[in-house]
């Protein structure tokens, strides 16, 4: 187990050939012409690329509904955040998840992201026709790891067919702190044990896989030991966290079981007295990039939770979050309540590249992980 080595993380920081077209093989031209479109966008692109925002409306013809399809076409934002006030009843978010899909600029799905855990967390509900989700707490304590697989493929596949595509979890937080009320209190982890953890978080992700789905591990490095809650505000866990809440990414990364990994707004001071681990080069680069080995996708949760807003704004967060190594700028706030956030952000990072505080690689980087994401869910 990797446990043995973790202490040292605190420690350490065609070329144009001429050739004909049919002398080229698929799988080359796909991979060219992915780079040719890479090449083909503008800075401006690549950064707005990187952000995934909310909205309000229920409908596609709702203003709302059609100001965040305007941004996605126009390319000033990659992703869409759904939340429970965007579903109404009946299958009217069917419909509005493929009007979203239908703006997509570059005929790739778009990431419509959506929390549909189980249990409490579940933004589908009775109201759309959805049977109940048990909680995480429940499908283990009820379901074999194979019973869950199914129950998640039932979930997944209804997902990716009525036009979401990325689902935000599984939660691999351990339940440690009897007193936590964010994770454990809402039933939302699958216990204790890092390897029980592993093995329904990896049967929920195998599930949403075979249903053209991606999923995100969270809240890394480990939310389960905390007293307080990160929508809330300021959440150290200096003092209660334990290196074996990294085991389940751990195992998922070696088994080959991680689409990608969502950061959490907790402030761990003994590896970075400066960031919380969202915004933590630390955390994100160090640890999980380079001790970990994910080289994968990793989104930031919610830029607009207290533990974000009340100490830096969600526009300096963003580039911290980039500059630390993460890909997805997650913002529950409303495009058409904040149009001109999305254009700051793009500003922001833009003015830091070319001051030199934040390299062009880097977004390059990130650029690169989310179009791999987007060209995953061809089906």
């Amino acid at each position: 187990m990797y446990r043995s080595f973790l202490p040292a993380v605190f420690f350490s920081l065609a070329a144009v050939l001429g050739l004909a077209a049919w002398s080229v093989p698929p799988q080359a031209q796909a991979q060219a012409q992915a780079q040719a479109q890479a090449q083909a966008q503008s800075r401006e692109n690549k950064v707005a690329a990187l952000i995934m925002m909310g909205f309000n409306g229920t409908t596609p013809n709702d203003p709302g509904s059609q100001g965040m399809a305007k941004a996605i076409r126009q390319r000033q934002l990659g992703g869409v955040l759904t939340l429970g006030h965007n579903f109404g009843g009946d299958q009217s978010p069917k419909a509005l998840a493929h009007f979203l899909q239908a703006a997509s600029p570059d005929g790739l799905p778009v990431l419509i992201g959506i929390d549909q855990e189980g249990g409490r967390i579940q933004r589908l509900s009775g109201a759309q026709g959805w049977k109940a989700m048990p909680s995480a707490e429940e499908v283990a304590r009820t379901m074999s790891p194979s019973e869950a697989e199914s129950l998640y493929t039932r979930v997944a596949c209804t997902l990716r067919r009525w036009g979401y595509t990325y689902n935000l979890g599984p939660v691999v937080d351990l339940a440690r702190e009897p007193k936590n009320k964010v994770i454990v209190g809402l039933k939302r982890s699958f216990g204790r044990d890092a390897e029980q953890v592993a093995r329904f978080a990896g049967a929920a992700v195998r599930a949403h896989r075979a249903c053209g789905v991606l999923t995100a591990l969270k809240h890394f490095p480990g939310h389960g030991s905390s007293l307080g809650d990160s929508h809330q505000g300021f959440t150290d866990v200096t003092n209660k966290w334990h290196p074996e809440e990294m085991d389940p990414y751990h195992i998922l990364i070696q088994q080959g079981l991680v689409d990608s990994i969502m950061t959490a707004h907790i402030s761990h001071q003994k590896v970075d007295p400066d960031f919380p681990a969202s915004l933590s080069p630390e955390f994100i680069t160090e640890v999980l990039r380079g001790t970990l080995g994910f080289q994968g996708l990793v989104i930031s949760d919610d830029m607009t939770m207290g533990a974000i807003g009340d100490h830096y704004g969600v526009v300096e967060a963003s580039v911290q979050a980039l500059r630390a190594g993460g890909d997805i700028i997650l913002i529950a706030t409303a495009l058409d309540r904040e149009p001109d956030l999305p254009g700051k952000i793009v500003a922001a990072v833009l003015s830091a590249v070319d001051s030199g505080s934040l390299d062009w690689a880097r977004i390059e980087a990130a650029y690169a992980h989310v179009m791999a994401a987007r060209r995953s869910l061809v089906q």
